[in-house]
């Protein structure tokens, strides 16, 4: 986003049909100088946008009906040309081309999402099985429940044709949506050893899916996490 506020006490005006197609010029720092980034593929005659004394103008790069880019990593800037102009909006100025700050885009840190660990590798048939739910993000992460045991993990047996879930939830209510919290860690325990449990020995994982919701609460990508395997004996 590009903020553009006219500080002056006079209304200005600036063209469309920059960076694309919009008032401000993007521009990226390259060995042969400053480039301007998203050339305006519009044919049409460029449009005066008129900005009052103290009003500010809010640019997306690019806008919103062009979706989203891959900006390459390096230092940028952005500018705008404008000329003053009086109550007739006659330009009363020759154009002035202005320029931000630079600023850097870099390689965002990989979100390192939710890491499942159990307390040991091995357990007796009779013992439960903790799990640590550890967020190693900054964002928090949505997940449900009505998984194994009806916890937000499903526990998984290992057979020859891959992994299964096992110990389907029993209760008949409506899923429920778990957030976990931002670098939180929830204990989760999964009760082997209840009275209608009938473990089988054998190779087993625990599993969740989640996902990290944007801020207008739309669910992101699903990502899934699973511990290392481990053993359930006799």
């Amino acid at each position: 986003m590009a903020h553009v506020k006219n500080a002056s006490q006079m209304t200005i005006r600036v063209f469309d049909m920059e960076s694309f197609c919009s008032i401000i010029k993007l521009q990226l720092n390259t060995p042969d100088g400053w480039k301007q980034l998203g050339p305006c593929a519009m044919d049409k005659m460029p449009t005066p946008v008129y900005i009052k004394p103290g009003e500010v103008k809010t640019i997306r790069l690019p806008s919103e009906t062009m979706g989203s880019l891959k900006w390459p990593t390096g230092a940028y800037r952005a500018g705008i040309t404008f000329a003053w102009v009086n109550a007739d909006l006659r330009p009363v100025s020759d154009e002035i081309t202005t320029f931000s700050e630079p600023f850097n885009v870099v390689v965002p840190t990989p979100n390192p999402g939710i890491v499942l660990t159990t307390s040991k590798r091995e357990y007796k048939v009779t013992e439960p099985i903790p799990v640590a739910v550890a967020n190693r993000s900054n964002m928090p992460a949505v997940t449900e429940d009505h998984r194994s045991f009806c916890t937000i993990l499903y526990l998984q047996a290992k057979t020859e044709t891959g992994w299964v879930n096992t110990f389907e939830c029993q209760i008949k209510s409506p899923t429920m949506k778990v957030t976990i919290p931002a670098n939180a860690v929830i204990p989760v325990i999964l009760p082997i050893n209840t009275v209608n449990t009938v473990v089988r020995p054998g190779t087993y994982r625990a599993w969740i899916a989640y996902s990290y919701p944007d801020s207008a609460g739309t669910v992101g990508e699903i990502r899934t996490s699973v511990t290392e395997p481990f053993l359930i004996l006799n």
